[in-house]
């Protein structure tokens, strides 16, 4: 399932001036699980929601909305996770993923790992952060695929 969550423009304030505000838009998408097109190959049919193509639509138009570029675009996490992501990262793992850098052409700020990201090893994650920052708050984790 996609999301989009478009958050209204925050008026920001700063302790200097009460005068001086700003116009802050935050977006964000989650449990995108690989959907770059609203295409669902497996079934023939397509994605109810659209996928990051229909999305992009969207946050183009949220952000032309705010002055001065003031936006913030985030992941929410599943990122990765279904059949076309786990079928590239079977044959490649250093490949960067097709929803990776459709991501990347929006502009995302960061995303931040689901449940399902943790299902692939620590090195693609790395490989990945040089295409799109990744916010972390972990401990500690184990990998599907044994690396800890």
């Amino acid at each position: 399932m996609l999301a989009v969550q478009l958050l209204g423009a925050i008026p920001v304030r700063t302790a200097s001036a009460a005068s001086d505000t700003a116009d802050l838009r935050i977006m964000f998408t989650t449990d995108l699980h690989g959907q770059v097109v609203d295409v669902d190959y497996s079934k023939g049919t397509l994605f109810a929601n659209g996928g990051l193509t229909k999305a992009s639509t969207l946050l183009t138009q949220a952000k032309s909305e705010v002055p001065g570029g003031n936006t913030l675009l985030f992941d929410l996490g599943d990122v990765m996770y279904d059949y076309t992501t786990d079928y590239i990262y079977e044959h490649d793992q250093n490949e960067i993923q097709p929803i990776y850098q459709a991501m990347a052409s929006l502009n995302y700020d960061a995303i931040i790992l689901g449940n399902h990201d943790y299902e692939y090893t620590l090195l693609f994650h790395v490989i990945i952060s040089y295409v799109i920052p990744i916010s972390l708050n972990i401990f500690s984790y184990t990998l599907k695929y044994g690396i800890t």
